[in-house]
């Protein structure tokens, strides 16, 4: 089974889950075999020894039962500083809109497509696409509450690549916590995305406050995201 790698944003990540590069593990579907499922469990295995190589993040519990929390909803201008743990790397995502959903900019060159709903739809670099999926991916469902699980499974048509890739994961909101990071401190819902074919996780912070994540860690490349600085627009 060859796997191949998928950008991503944050939300962060992106958001998300835009956050890094290689966020989302696809897989050519046509290309299945007894040696795959020997790569599968070697990569389950990775999974697990990789589990524990990042830093740790600055979190304290949190009393009482969290509220859920609602679909944010994104105004133009509101924007995200992210930095990189360890490194001198910042970026900043910001929000405008097209006829389908928002439209995060990153720099001059790149774009993450998003829906309404805050799912990753399209990558596009110096306006063009090098990956559309379909469905979006959910790397949220709404509204968050502690223990919740959904499920990710769609197809990525790549530039270059003429088969469809597929993309599966399994994802669960599993506490709620006030993480600290260089922008504050903030009540966050604390969710862990496992990959489907056995690669490392991803696990993300979102903060109803800042209407986005606040730290994203993924243990593919062993990169930590945290928020340095947000600007929302006015009003909100």
């Amino acid at each position: 089974m060859r796997r191949r790698p998928v950008d991503t944003v944050g939300l962060s990540g992106a958001f998300v889950f835009y956050a890094c590069r290689r966020g989302v593990t696809a897989v050519d579907t046509r290309r299945h075999s007894p040696l795959g499922q020997i790569v599968f469990l070697q990569l389950a295995c990775l999974a697990l020894l990789t589990a524990c190589s990042l830093p740790a993040a600055q979190v304290e519990p949190l009393t009482g039962t969290p509220e859920t929390a609602d679909r944010p909803t994104w105004q133009v201008g509101d924007s995200w500083t992210y930095r990189e743990q360890g490194a001198q790397a910042t970026r900043t995502d910001q929000v405008s809109r097209d006829a389908d959903g928002y439209v995060l900019k990153r720099g001059n060159i790149d774009e993450r497509r998003v829906t309404p709903s805050l799912s990753l739809s399209r990558i596009l670099v110096g306006g063009e696409s090098v990956d559309e999926f379909t469905p979006a991916i959910d790397y949220f469902q709404w509204p968050l509450e502690v223990g919740k699980p959904w499920r990710v499974e769609c197809e990525c048509k790549r530039k270059g690549n003429p088969n469809l890739l597929k993309v599966l994961a399994t994802v669960k909101v599993e506490s709620y916590e006030e993480i600290s990071v260089p922008a504050g401190s903030f009540p966050a819902y604390r969710v862990y995305y496992r990959d489907g074919f056995g690669g490392p996780p991803q696990i993300y912070w979102y903060a109803p406050a800042v209407k986005n994540w606040v730290r994203w860690e993924d243990y593919r490349d062993k990169t930590v995201w945290e928020l340095k600085a947000f600007q929302l627009a006015k009003g909100q």
